[in-house]
């Protein structure tokens, strides 16, 4: 969830490298959970931010939320700022992770084109700018995506 997060992941040089890929998805392949898979997903999704705060965020369906799950690259107050859940179904965020489709949100522009949005309305916790990238959550360990 960062406000660069788009340019950097769209570049040639970083998309271009089949390789930095390959040991991405082998890594979380061979995660021995989802916490250590989470953890690597967002290191190297902040490194590949230019060091970025990134959070992850899981949907949850028995209490139709989304649900934090961990984060890198905030400080401690700012973690604690964080919501435990995003309930809110007209939230930028839940509408990009449920429709899986990315977003980019970004504070400095809200509200500008006159459509009645305000810089609050796609704040998450004390992130104003953000990109979320969804990925699809399979019901159990080996689902088909």
């Amino acid at each position: 969830m960062s406000s660069r997060a788009h340019d950097v992941l769209a570049s040639p040089q970083s998309t271009g490298d089949d390789r930095r890929v390959a040991r991405l998805l082998s890594a979380l392949a061979e995660a021995p959970d989802h916490a250590s898979a989470a953890s690597y997903l967002l290191n190297e999704i902040s490194a590949l931010a230019g060091d970025a705060p990134v959070a992850l965020l899981r949907y949850s369906g028995p209490e139709d939320a989304l649900v934090f799950v961990d984060q890198t690259g905030l400080g401690v107050d700012d973690a604690r700022d964080l919501p435990g859940t995003l309930e809110e179904h007209s939230h930028p965020l839940f509408v990009s992770a449920t429709s899986l489709v990315p977003a980019i949100f970004d504070a400095r522009r809200a509200g500008a084109g006159g459509g009645g949005a305000s810089a609050r309305d796609g704040r998450f916790g004390p992130i104003h700018s953000w990109t979320a990238l969804p990925l699809p959550q399979p019901h159990y360990r080996g689902a088909p995506a």
